[in-house]
């Protein structure tokens, strides 16, 4: 969004611990992808929200001797492995305890750490293609969303035309229209939130 810090701006002004206004916009861009993380790693539902409050805790804390150093390591990187370690952990808890769901020990004996930045970067790539799509669906008519889901899923525009009754020239126009927009999006919410 249009006058928005970006995500080194926001991590500067967390790591003061004084900026309740930054911490609530951290805690709404971020809390979908620890979502999706927990997701992953098939964590009951009931769970989950306790999980993630305690990842944000677990992030603000360590926020103020975090050392932003994009050469080194991207946020999402690091924000994705406090997430699996937090998640594994209470896996392994669960698991120790004998707990009536049975956490399968294959979820953090065999993962390695090409694995998990594979997951980090496909789940961030959901997570911001599902964001960069809520922001601008309300731009465009019903026909023009439809033409470019359809076209998304492999479906040609004259098909897409077919389908939905609009000429070829039509559907190409909606299609490349919203696809730009969206591909304008995606990389803006990429460089916002990544850094």
């Amino acid at each position: 969004m249009p006058g928005q810090e970006t995500s080194q701006t926001l991590l500067l002004k967390l790591q003061s611990q004084n900026d309740e206004e930054a911490w609530a916009r951290f805690s709404k861009e971020y809390r979908p992808f620890i979502y999706s993380i927990l997701k992953h790693y098939q964590i009951a539902h009931e769970d989950i929200e306790d999980l993630q409050q305690d990842i944000l805790v677990k992030v603000w804390k360590a926020l103020p001797d975090f050392i932003y150093q994009v050469e080194r390591c991207r946020f999402r990187t690091w924000l994705s492995r406090v997430s699996r370690n937090h998640c594994l952990n209470f896996c392994q808890s669960k698991y120790q305890r004998k707990i009536k769901a049975e956490v399968p020990v294959e979820l953090y004996d065999k993962s390695t750490q090409p694995e998990i930045d594979t997951l980090a970067e496909e789940e961030w790539q959901v997570f911001i293609a599902d964001k960069a799509w809520t922001n601008i669906e309300k731009l465009f008519t019903d026909k023009q969303k439809e033409v470019f889901l359809l076209v998304s899923k492999g479906k040609h525009q004259s098909e897409a035309a077919e389908r939905l009754g609009l000429e070829v020239n039509t559907a190409y126009v909606y299609a490349k229209k919203v696809k730009d927009v969206y591909m304008r999006e995606i990389r803006r919410l990429n460089a916002e939130l990544d850094g």
